[in-house]
């Protein structure tokens, strides 16, 4: 078992170990001959003396970094992220408040009597789509009327794209029900940006993306982003407007009774969220020249 000796300033040194403190009956330093030759000065070596025997106490090994902890550069992961807060904990309460800032400046700052239902999609929708159209090289400043524009587009783009996915998941469903074969239609609109998209959108933000988009906002006067709001609100509600006649022709087509549609939420009033239209792995169609 191995033994620590503590000392405490000017105190009585303790005898430590994993179990405990333990008494002993002295500590003394001692002078001692060079075990290497008499010749040369002495060494001063500590002994602890416990029930009339006398112990040499040793220095510790030194600790060197093992070829383990640095394959994968382990220790330098673990340093940077106790240095720079990258626990997952962390990261999600850093997220909080960057959403937390962007809805403040919303609420706020245009003076809304009411809060929106969907202001945490819009949100979302809308740094997403500042994103893309930042992808494609052009650069978002919302005090200017044309980049809001592109934004405003890019969101309409998204969420079209969104529709067109949830049609043909209701037609591959209805396919595998009916056991008949069906081609699906599918419909797709572009954004005046004219992007080539190979793949399927991100629907997905970070927090620097986030707090990008407040930097953006606390730039517009209350005017501004009022308008901002007021379209951004409009467009979700066209949304929602058109996935709902989607759903009723689906219906009609079907003949199937209006009691199968979900009514978590009463008719004309069902809430859309950008979180639940997310893309499963489809294919984003080509822009035409």
């Amino acid at each position: 078992m191995a033994f620590d000796i503590v000392e405490e300033g000017n105190g009585t040194p303790l005898l430590v170990s994993k179990h405990g403190t333990h008494s002993y009956d002295s500590i003394e330093r001692r002078e001692i001959p060079n075990p290497m030759d008499e010749a040369l000065l002495p060494i001063t070596v500590m002994l602890v003396n416990v029930d009339g025997e006398e112990y040499v106490a040793e220095d510790p090994p030194k600790a060197y970094c093992s070829c383990a902890s640095l394959h994968g550069a382990s220790l330098l992961r673990a340093w940077a992220s106790r240095h720079y807060v990258l626990d997952h904990r962390s990261q999600r309460a850093y997220i909080a408040r960057a959403m937390g800032i962007c809805l403040d400046i919303l609420l706020v700052k245009t003076s809304l009597g009411i809060i929106p239902n969907n202001l945490n999609d819009m949100v979302c929708l809308m740094t997403i789509a500042a994103r893309r159209v930042t992808q494609q090289g052009n650069q978002i400043e919302f005090t200017k009327l044309a980049s809001r524009r592109h934004v405003l587009k890019e969101m309409e783009r998204l969420l079209e794209f969104q529709r067109s996915e949830i049609k043909q998941e209701a037609e591959k469903a209805a396919q595998v029900e009916d056991k008949k074969p069906k081609k699906l239609s599918k419909q797709s609109t572009f954004s005046v940006l004219a992007f080539e998209v190979k793949e399927a959108p991100n629907f997905t933000v970070t927090a620097e993306e986030l707090t990008n988009m407040n930097c953006l906002l606390q730039r517009m006067d209350a005017a501004t982003m009022s308008s901002l709001l007021t379209k951004s609100m409009e467009i979700l509600h066209n949304a929602e407007v058109q996935l709902e006649e989607d759903e009723h022709a689906r219906l009609q087509a079907t003949q199937q009774p209006p009691n199968t549609v979900n009514t978590s939420a009463p008719a004309g009033k069902r809430q859309i969220s950008i979180f639940s239209l997310a893309a499963c792995g489809s294919q984003m169609p080509p822009t035409p020249d």
